[in-house]
């Protein structure tokens, strides 16, 4: 039986178990670099079906997201220990957020 191999699919073929080194860490955000050279635009890292329309970040996409909205941020005078607070529905967007606020 012949097999057919869809665009979609070929996001989730990547081996999960590799393994990444991540003593270097200090705070979660000094992974995505890592993640995103990994991973790139293998595999799908934030998923959001029920959104209109649908949303969907792969790790190379989730970094540069997450550098995006730190620049936002910094354009706009936030600097090191300031606090801000985020107020948002549960989604791909808030978790960017999150993180480039970090």
């Amino acid at each position: 039986m012949a097999t057919s191999t869809t665009a979609a699919s070929t996001l989730y073929q990547s081996p999960l178990h590799e393994s990444i080194d991540y003593r270097f860490a200090k705070a979660i955000p000094d992974i995505w670099a890592v993640t995103a050279e990994k991973f790139g635009d293998r595999i799908v890292a934030l998923n959001d079906p029920h959104a209109k329309p649908k949303v969907t970040f792969t790790f190379a996409q989730i970094y540069d997201e997450i550098r995006q909205f730190a620049a936002g941020l910094q354009a706009l005078g936030v600097v090191q220990g300031d606090r801000i607070a985020l107020f948002s529905d549960n989604s791909p967007y808030w978790f960017i957020a999150d993180q480039g606020i970090m």
